[in-house]
């Protein structure tokens, strides 16, 4: 009994309709945009932020008053506007973090955002 039940499955085939098996449902894999990291540079330690299709149109520093995760946030919006990103806290040298993303933005227009509390040049 169990031979000749063996022999019917096997005569049947792989499969017993021969259609072209349905589509797979789209990808909900989501992609990142953005890809960011903490960074050092000499004294300048921040947070940098860039499109991941490398698609940069120059940069933006951010001076924030903790590199937390509004300022990894505030970064990633940056870099999903095609523009490098660094964040860096008010210990480091703004002279040097200027001069940094100036290089890493390969000579494209760096421009200066502050989200600080109380931004340098602001009256007491």
């Amino acid at each position: 009994m169990i031979a000749a039940l063996l022999v019917v499955l096997l005569a049947a085939g792989p499969g017993c309709s021969r259609s072209e098996p349905p589509p797979l449902p789209p990808s909900r894999l989501v992609r990142p945009e953005v890809d960011g990291r903490m960074v050092r540079h000499g004294p300048v330690r921040g947070y940098l932020a860039r499109p991941i299709d490398r698609d940069e149109r120059g940069g933006t520093l951010l001076l924030v008053d903790a590199v937390d995760d509004a300022a990894r946030a505030a970064a990633r919006a940056e870099a999903a506007e095609h523009r490098l990103a660094l964040a860096v806290g008010p210990d480091a040298p703004l002279d040097e973090a200027r001069a940094w993303i100036a290089r890493l933005a390969g000579g494209a227009e760096v421009r200066e955002r502050c989200l600080r509390a109380a931004c340098p040049g602001d009256a007491p």
